[in-house]
């Protein structure tokens, strides 16, 4: 009797844990704004201060790292739940140069600059997948709760010492400065493909939005005697990332 060639068994069960690790690049926004405080209220120099103060900065770089996970199938349905964990190298800053204040019959020399850092140390993501299983391919959409270290710094560096619009500072200037680096909690949301080559290895790509909401820190110059007027800024930092990576995972 004529015998039927054996049919080619495909992995088509996705249910299961895995491990794996990823590489890919990420280009983000952040936009970074300035509120006066104090004596910076009504000094005609401000609006000039705020503008070079007011940056939209385009961080970007590659980064790496791992992913854990486990899927359940059922027909052609898939629910899963993934944690994932990428070193960032992004990084961007921006430096206005020297400017001078406005020019008025008290202004004669004072000048001021801005410089901006924005930076991402890591970010890690938790995020529940829904997807469509056809064979080998799993296609999905996925989104969840993402926690990075982020960085930003900024100083207003300021000299003026006859001058009362700008603040009054010794020989070496002045500042309105600081930094702030800490775990900022956000969301992220994408869509990804996966292929599975057997019953163990499958590559993945895949693209996640990612928001982590605003970060800032206030400074404060106090001018020296016998002015002693004081000079605060609240320094804010809103950032968002966009990620692509491809990964290949490990089933169990």
């Amino acid at each position: 009797m004529p015998v039927k060639a054996p049919v080619a068994v495909i992995a088509s069960d996705w249910t299961g844990a895995y491990i794996g690790v990823h590489v890919g690049y990420g280009w983000g926004t952040s936009n970074t704004s300035v509120t006066p405080g104090n004596s910076w209220i009504g000094d005609p120099d401000w609006p000039n201060v705020n503008a070079a103060s007011t940056n939209s900065l385009k961080p970007n770089g590659p980064f790496g790292g791992a992913q854990i996970g486990y899927n359940q199938q059922f027909k052609n349905f898939l629910l899963g739940i993934e944690a994932d964990f990428s070193y960032f190298g992004m990084k961007k800053s921006a430096n206005s140069g020297t400017i001078a204040c406005l020019p008025n019959p008290d202004c004669a020399g004072g000048t001021f600059s801005v410089y901006t850092e924005t930076k991402g140390n890591w970010v890690s993501t938790i995020r529940p997948r829904l997807g469509w299983v056809n064979g080998n391919t799993l296609l999905y959409v996925t989104g969840g709760l993402a926690i990075a270290d982020v960085g930003y710094s900024q100083s207003i560096n300021f000299f003026s010492t006859v001058l009362d619009d700008l603040p009054h500072t010794p020989d070496g200037g002045g500042a309105n400065a600081g930094s702030v680096s800490k775990t900022q909690v956000g969301w992220a949301l994408g869509v990804g493909g996966e292929y599975r080559l057997d019953q163990n290895w499958s590559l993945k790509a895949e693209y996640l939005h990612i928001d982590l909401g605003s970060q800032g820190f206030n400074s404060t110059y106090v001018e020296p005697p016998p002015f002693g007027r004081t000079f605060s800024v609240s320094h804010t930092q809103e950032l968002t990332l966009d990620t692509v990576r491809l990964g290949l995972n490990r089933h169990f």
